[in-house]
């Protein structure tokens, strides 16, 4: 069975519920000693699922 297609505002939501455990892992430990699977682990979402909301850019290549 395929996923669920989310609406606009479940994409809003998750959204920003990554954007506040980000935050809140940020203040507590430092940008530089957080990872995306740390982020993904505490609002129980895999990496993938991040990655899939954001768009990076590659430094370096």
């Amino acid at each position: 069975m395929a996923p669920k297609t989310k609406s606009p505002e479940d994409r809003e939501k998750l959204r920003i519920l990554i954007l506040d455990a980000a935050r809140s892992l940020f203040v507590e430990r430092g940008i530089e000693a957080v990872s995306m699977r740390e982020i993904a682990k505490k609002i129980n979402y895999s990496a993938t699922t991040l990655y899939s909301m954001f768009k990076f850019l590659r430094i370096g290549k």
